[in-house]
């Protein structure tokens, strides 16, 4: 557990070191070279411990290891699409730092790179405060799920770092959430939510009880229509079919993200957000309801960490109203659905690095 601790202590020292040299008695000034050297330094420690864990750190990573080791073939594309069992984005992924000749190894690390630098490249770009936002990621089940989901991880931070190019008004970001699709296809569940949050603009959330009532029948319907569960595990990946009925992961852990995810709602509704944060705040709220789906449908849960990716973007307006026991029990609850992630999913526990 110790590398865990370390990194998150790492991150805010760093955070905190960046707050210091980019504010004057006049307020912040504009991003200083010191500064983009603390951000690089800060991907490099969260990119750490997912780019040197051992193989068996992650319920996932030994298979990602076996099968860039053997369906991956430089010398031939046809060959390793006949052979990928993955989406074609994700087999384009591997085929290329196959055919630049790395390891795998070095493979682990550049993902992991490009996993957490999209990821901070997103919530620098959107959230008004770094210190908070990027400790919210460092404490975040989504930064702990790259260990075990390694390629739906990097579809999230591109599917993500595509949306925050869209709040600013760049349209290429739209490109990129096709491109997360190619990677995971779970991405098809996430993105018509994220066009009726981009589309709809009356209200800074969408209407809790409908969001909850909206889950809650599709919950129902799983419980009776095995055929309904089967279409919905298709959608996030054939091969999760095997799943099905299995209890994968921490009831508890969907159950205290789910109370998580509607204290930050509730808390949303009384804040002031910039502009730019509103489809991000009703974008977030719809994830209430995939969280009540995969109460039931464990697999389904992986969809939600699209939408509680948006949490560290929403952190430092959560902070920067309410009472300080509001922010304490927000933090209560990111800390504690942290060390349920981390202690009750996946095979995180013992941590061992590798460096071959």
């Amino acid at each position: 557990m110790t590398i865990y601790l370390a990194t998150v202590v790492a991150t805010i020292l760093l955070q905190l070191l960046r707050a210091t040299v980019g504010t004057t008695d006049g307020g912040p000034r504009r991003t200083s070279a010191v500064q983009w050297g603390i951000d690089c330094v800060c991907i490099l420690v969260l990119a750490a411990a997912p780019g040197f864990r051992a193989w068996h750190v992650g319920t996932d990573t030994i298979m990602y290891v076996s099968m860039y080791d053997t369906t991956i073939d430089p010398a031939s594309w046809s060959n390793t699409t006949e052979q990928s069992i993955v989406e074609p984005g994700f087999a384009l992924w591997q085929f290329i730092w196959s055919l630049l000749g790395l390891s795998t190894r070095w493979f682990l690390v550049v993902t992991a790179l490009v996993t957490n630098g999209l990821q901070y490249g997103a919530i620098r770009m959107i959230a008004p405060r770094m210190l908070p936002a990027i400790s919210a990621y460092s404490l975040s089940g989504f930064y702990l799920f790259q260990f075990n989901g390694m390629r739906q991880a990097l579809a999230i931070s591109i599917f993500v770092f595509g949306m925050a190019l869209i709040l600013r008004g760049r349209r290429r970001g739209w490109v990129l959430l096709v491109l997360a699709a190619l990677v995971h296809q779970s991405t098809l569940i996430a993105l018509p939510a994220f066009i009726l949050a981009h589309r709809y603009r009356r209200r800074t959330t969408f209407n809790t009880r409908i969001v909850l009532l909206c889950g809650g029948v599709v919950l129902g319907l799983l419980l009776v229509s095995a055929a309904l569960a089967a279409f919905l595990t298709d959608l996030v990946g054939d091969k999760y079919g095997a799943y099905l009925g299995q209890d994968m992961g921490s009831g508890r852990g969907r159950l205290v993200h789910l109370a998580l995810m509607l204290m930050v709602v509730w808390f949303l509704q009384s804040t002031r957000l910039p502009d730019e944060l509103h489809c991000a705040s009703r974008f977030y709220s719809l994830g209430l309801g995939a969280q009540v789906v995969g109460l039931q449908l464990a697999v389904l849960d992986r969809v939600t960490l699209y939408f509680a990716a948006c949490l560290p973007m929403l952190i430092a307006p959560l902070l920067a109203h309410g009472s300080r026991a509001r922010h304490a029990v927000l933090w209560l609850g990111i800390v504690t659905y942290f060390f349920i992630s981390l202690t009750r999913y996946g095979d995180l526990l013992p941590y061992e690095w590798s460096p071959s």
